[in-house]
């Protein structure tokens, strides 16, 4: 009975909650008929993907891959994006007064909408604020104390002058020849002239002479040293080898020897080593080139010389290898005897152009002609002093020749030697105070010096035999010229001061004559009197050569 009572309680309390449950069941059917009407909230249209793709803030837990085209750049005013910082921003560094954009960055998909510009090679634009950046050591540029308060940035990009990559190409680009300024934007472009040395630049002095002698039956270069000993055989050759300019050179290795031969029937300028290899010819063709003289720079590249290619001698300069021949004189008649100024910028001459020899002056650009003396009489053979202050000559002015020298840039020229003989083969000591020279005035040819502060003469040489061809030691205290004191002509080396004889530089019963020292050009071989010609003998197999003969074919006439 008590099981029965106890069940019934139970049926009567559970009834009570029936109509409940069946008002549930009834919204419960309801919400499903509706549910099934509409399309299910988590598929999505493709076109829905590409228009509302949520743009990733300084929130995003996530980098988005870099847009795969450069964006437009496209000018969007009134656009000032703000980066909200959150507990959750972890990958992008926060914007405080220590952040360094990376030179790196990755730009995200918003750039679009933002002012791209395109950097040139000279300016790079930094990240902007909806960049994604990575911290690198390397980068210079800081947010403001307003930004790092505020986390507020506006889209312009700051300009640098550093060759920064831009951010959708990725690369490095090379670096610039030339760093202009910020304002300028461009690069200028090279000079198209050959730079004007501003220095000159010393090179050690040579330990060593080249001279001429026919000891091998025709006329070649050779070089000994100044204490004698047996010479070395720079040229090789049947015909004339002669006028020999030894470049300023701080290694032997790198010492040239222009020289002037007629071995292929013209007279063509050559180069050699100084160890008489690789021999390399610089000029050729049907014509006349002389004369050839280095620039006086340590290590020149560049040779001066005489050519009658167009019709009549004119000045020209060349590469040391024969390249970029360039003409610098242009007169209807001959110009010839160059000499170089020490910084190489300007070449002095002897010319005909006023129907007699005067001396002129022309830039390496050939501008800037200036003619430097105006005399009825004779002007010739120029030569620049080391310092750059003077230029000698020997001049015909007094009736016979006499050595002058004169202002580089023009002015009075004075007399340095004295008597009424000829005078000679002027060339300037190292110090750029003295010149050497020979004279006939006492009826022998002998050696002598003239200071130019004093005008005071020394007689260097008093022998029976002839002295001639003077040149300086590298100190300038003694002097090496040629004799033909044992009938026959070898070098002699003297004290400049005294004439005390140092030494016998050559010992040879051929003509060894013309050496050159200080300065490194040999001029008076193109100059006279010579020594002593003998007459060729032809053979019925070989044609006549005047071998032993110097300038048999010389054109200029002094």
């Amino acid at each position: 009975m008590k099981r029965t009572r106890d069940l019934q309680s139970r049926l009567q309390g559970e009834g009570s909650l029936l109509p409940r449950f069946a008002l549930v069941l009834a919204v419960a059917v309801l919400v499903a008929a509706l549910w099934g009407a509409a399309p299910a909230p988590w598929v999505l249209a493709p076109e829905a993907l590409d228009d509302d793709t949520p743009t990733p803030t300084a929130t995003s837990g996530s980098i988005p891959p870099p847009p795969t085209k450069t964006p437009t750049p496209t000018q969007v005013t009134g656009v000032t994006p703000t980066l909200t910082p959150t507990a959750t921003r972890t990958s992008v560094p926060s914007v405080t007064a220590t952040e360094m954009p990376s030179r790196t960055p990755t730009l995200t998909p918003t750039l679009a909408a933002s002012k791209t510009p395109t950097p040139g090679p000279t300016q790079t634009a930094l990240p902007t604020a909806t960049e994604t950046a990575t911290q690198s050591p390397t980068q210079t540029a800081l947010p403001t104390a307003t930004e790092a308060a505020t986390l507020t940035r506006t889209l312009t990009p700051t300009l640098m002058n550093t060759p920064t990559p831009t951010a959708t190409t990725g690369t490095i680009p090379p670096p610039p020849t030339a760093t202009p300024t910020a304002t300028s934007g461009t690069i200028p472009p090279p000079p198209t002239a050959t730079p004007t040395p501003t220095e000159v630049v010393a090179c050690p002095c040579l330990d060593w002479i080249v001279f001429h002698s026919d000891r091998d039956e025709n006329v070649e270069l050779y070089r000994v040293g100044a204490s004698g000993g047996t010479p070395l055989r720079l040229t090789d050759d049947l015909a004339i080898d002669m006028a020999p300019a030894v470049n300023h050179a701080s290694t032997e290795a790198d010492t040239r020897i222009a020289f002037q031969s007629n071995r292929n029937s013209y007279w063509d300028i050559y180069r050699v080593d100084a160890d008489g290899q690789n021999l390399l010819r610089l000029t050729a063709g049907v014509m006349n080139n002389t004369d050839p003289v280095w620039a006086p720079l340590c290590n020149s590249e560049r040779l001066a010389f005489v050519s009658d290619r167009d019709g009549n001698e004119e000045i020209y300069w060349m590469n040391g290898d024969g390249s970029v021949q360039q003409r610098l004189t242009n007169s209807p008649t001959a110009d010839c005897d160059p000499d170089w100024a020490p910084k190489a910028s300007t070449v002095v001459f002897q010319s005909m152009r006023n129907g007699n020899w005067d001396l002129f002056r022309i830039d390496v650009t050939g501008m800037n002609l200036m003619q430097l003396t105006d005399h009825a009489a004779d002007d010739v053979d120029p030569a620049w002093s080391p310092d750059g202050n003077w230029i000698a000559f020997r001049s015909n002015r007094s009736g016979s020749w006499q050595v002058y020298f004169m202002p580089a840039t023009g002015g009075a020229a004075v007399r340095l030697s004295a008597g009424s003989g000829d005078n000679l083969q002027a060339v300037w000591s190292p110090t750029s105070k003295k010149l050497a020279y020979q004279s006939d005035r006492d009826g022998n040819w002998e050696v002598y010096t003239g200071d130019i502060d004093t005008l005071a003469e020394i007689r260097v040489t008093n022998d029976a035999p002839k002295s001639q061809a003077p040149t300086w030691s590298c100190s300038g205290e003694s002097i090496v010229y040629q004799s033909d004191g044992n009938t026959n002509w070898d070098l002699y080396h003297v004290d400049a001061q005294t004439g005390l004889l140092l030494n016998r530089v050559t010992d040879h019963p051929a003509i060894d004559v013309h050496p050159a020292w200080v300065p490194r050009e040999e001029d008076g071989s193109l100059e006279g009197p010579m020594a002593p010609q003998p007459t060729p003998v032809p053979t019925a197999t070989e044609p006549v050569i005047q071998r032993r003969a110097y300038l048999p074919v010389i054109l200029r006439q002094r």
